[in-house]
């Protein structure tokens, strides 16, 4: 299901990025357009890996709020490096 979505996300700003880059089409694209079209596809990417968490706890009966609760503590443990 992940896959699906990245990649219905990804053929909407490709689709975009396509028709904006046509030879026919000599305007610069809309910074704010493509502003907006990145910003929805970083949400779409993250509400898909946000399901895929929660399926995955799911599947392995492991409670999803204890979950995100470890892995924001290891988060701050390990930090950027």
């Amino acid at each position: 299901m992940q896959a699906k979505v990245v990649f219905v996300c990804a053929a909407i700003v490709l689709t975009g990025v396509g028709v904006f880059s046509s030879p026919a089409l000599a305007v610069r694209p809309d910074p704010q357009c493509m502003s907006d079209a990145r910003d929805e596809y970083h949400l779409c990417v993250s509400n898909c890996q946000d399901g895929y968490r929660t399926d995955k706890d799911t599947c392995r009966s492991v409670n999803h709020e204890c979950a995100e609760a470890c892995r924001d503590a290891f988060e701050l443990c390990v930090g950027d490096p």
